[in-house]
């Protein structure tokens, strides 16, 4: 279903997290998980939020100014407040209008009541987008951006420092024998969230930061040419473990994530069909 509603969440065993819970804790959910969002639960309701970036910025910070405050940190103590939340009766652009406002990929679901009955993100919309067959006349080109790149050899205290300075979550890993890799924030918990990552970090954190590049866990990604339309890669992006695909551009490397392939269609707006959709399709519809 697009909207995994609150009970579902809890029943079914999906990560929530609580307020008083340890910071390192909740974020060792996400690897193994494989999102990049956390809902906070007080009593059966969602409160809060926290998401992948946060825990980079804390990591940047961290290299500066010490660990011992992210050790003894609670989710509460960091958690966004300020859900995004849209109407089961909003159109999905309104949801995408939000979620632009917010620089969040993700927002919750409230009732005439202002109740939260579920969660969506951009891999719900993406996965309701490819049951229309939607010519859109846009290529993955112009949805693309230039790549930010990082050496095999780099540190990891490299890798942190061009992700929080570029604010993105994806670095493409350049010189390799074969083809380029994706090295993302996840790359970064799935080594963190190990017992001896973890050991590393609070016991020897230079050591932690020493990490190269190559020895963190990389993704393939999906290359392909810049002339396909993006309704093409709707239903392939997640079907790629590095979750976003890469076109190579008289010589540079150029990437189109799960944001650009919903966002920048919708700002672009130059398909009529695709203007429509967004606007006459509402939440409590996709289903």
């Amino acid at each position: 279903m697009f909207l995994h509603f609150l009970p579902w969440v809890l029943e079914r065993g999906a990560p929530t997290v609580t307020e008083d819970m340890p910071l390192l804790d909740a974020y060792s959910l996400l690897p193994l998980r494989q999102i990049d969002f956390l809902p906070v639960v007080r009593d059966s309701r969602i409160v809060g939020m926290i998401i992948g970036k946060q825990l980079l910025n804390l990591l940047h910070r961290g290299r500066k100014f010490g660990y011992e405050a992210l050790i003894t940190m609670r989710v509460g103590d960091i958690m966004i407040r300020d859900v995004p939340r849209v109407g089961q009766e909003s159109s999905l652009a309104e949801l995408l209008e939000l979620l632009i406002r917010s620089g969040l990929g993700n927002a919750c679901i409230v009732d005439e009541d202002g109740k939260i009955v579920g969660v969506v993100s951009f891999r719900d919309i993406i996965r309701y987008m490819t049951r229309f067959n939607i010519n859109t006349g846009i290529t993955l080109r112009e949805v693309s951006s230039k790549a930010v790149t990082i050496n095999p050899d780099a540190t990891l205290e490299e890798l942190v420092s061009i992700m929080y300075a570029n604010y993105v979550r994806r670095v493409v890993v350049t010189g390799l024998i074969e083809w380029p890799a994706i090295v993302d924030d996840r790359s970064i918990f799935e080594y963190m969230f190990t017992l001896q990552g973890l050991m590393t970090l609070k016991e020897k954190p230079g050591e932690f930061f020493s990490t190269r590049v190559e020895n963190l866990p990389l993704a393939e990604p999906l290359i392909v040419d810049g002339d396909i339309d993006v309704s093409w890669a709707w239903a392939t992006v997640y079907k790629s473990p590095a979750e976003c695909i890469l076109l190579k551009e008289a010589g540079a490397w150029r990437i189109v994530t799960p944001w650009d392939l919903v966002v920048k269609p919708y700002l672009l707006g130059v398909c009529a069909s695709l203007r429509g959709f967004f606007n006459d399709y509402r939440v409590n519809n996709v289903k």
